[in-house]
């Protein structure tokens, strides 16, 4: 999509949300299949649907939540990619 957006962007990256166990072998496949560049998974994680029922906001998950821990590792290997 984004080459048909003409628009620059330095880099493309792959990130499976919602991953419940392992990775499902046609999805890592795939992921090889059109050299996606995976850079993390976030798990499916019960205090994150509780947040979206409730209508709480994200950013007050608690930190020790696998979402959470997830979502920084993610940014952290993103900001230190700049």
């Amino acid at each position: 999509m984004v080459p048909a957006l003409e628009i620059g962007v330095g880099r493309v990256y792959l990130i499976v949300n919602r991953l419940q166990g392992e990775m499902p072998a046609p999805l890592t496949e795939a992921i090889e299949q059109y050299e996606l560049e995976l850079l993390s998974t976030v798990p499916d994680d019960p205090a994150m649907a509780e947040f979206e029922f409730t209508g709480r906001p994200l950013v007050e998950l608690p930190e020790d939540t696998a979402v959470y821990q997830a979502v920084s590792k993610i940014a952290g290997r993103i900001i230190g990619n700049w």
